[in-house]
């Protein structure tokens, strides 16, 4: 009965081997399978588009970023030189700059930048004023005195002006389109005169020319 026990054993011993080696092989199997799955090369349908962001712009001023009144108005006087193709890129620029921080730097940046950006409608005036509004508020609520404050007032101040000047320039431009307007109808209406006296007076001479 011993005897018998050894071998049922060693049988038992190579069955349990030959599940092993079956679930093995059949689990390298699934990993080979699946490193081919990864290793097939990405395709792109021919009609399906790959959307990249937006670069962003870049700066045609690249001098240290301005940190006092000083370096603020040499910023502005480098932007107002600069030729109307690459001012719009630096505005371009410096508003992505600010979107990203809207600290009090980037605020006064920005402002001097539309400040010397040419705009004949006026909206660059009319968005430095409320990005310089919303950093005055922000000073107040936070109840901090920074550096830069009174240059934030001056900004202000002298932007407020070249906005009040734009609109001043609208309204006298517009006065003198209703001017001349005015003139022009006040021409019509006589040219309309004179060519009614006109008629009067050959009519008048036609039917002397009748009596005679």
């Amino acid at each position: 009965m011993g005897n018998l026990k050894f071998p049922l054993a060693i049988l038992l011993l190579l069955t349990l081997s030959a599940c092993a080696s079956q679930d093995l092989t059949s689990l390298m199997d699934k990993l080979d399978w699946r490193k081919k799955e990864t290793d097939k090369p990405v395709t792109v349908a021919k009609n399906q588009q790959v959307k990249v962001g937006p670069k962003p712009a870049e700066h045609v001023i690249t001098e240290d970023e301005p940190d006092d009144a000083e370096s603020f108005l040499i910023y502005y006087q480098s932007v107002s030189t600069l030729s109307a193709q690459k001012k719009s890129q630096e505005l371009e620029a410096v508003r992505d700059e600010f979107r990203d921080k809207k600290d009090i730097r980037k605020a006064l940046k920005f402002a001097l930048t539309l400040l010397a950006v040419e705009d004949s409608r006026g909206r660059n005036l009319k968005e430095a004023l409320n990005v310089l509004e919303e950093v005055q508020n922000e000073v107040l609520k936070k109840k901090s005195d920074s550096e830069l404050t009174p240059m934030v007032h001056f900004v202000w101040d002298l932007v407020r002006t070249s906005y009040n000047q734009h609109l001043d320039n609208l309204k006298l431009r517009k006065a003198a389109r209703q001017s001349n307007e005015q003139v022009a109808e006040l021409e019509k209406q006589i040219n309309a005169l004179k060519s009614i006296e006109k008629s009067i007076h050959e009519r008048e001479v036609g039917a002397l020319t009748e009596n005679r």
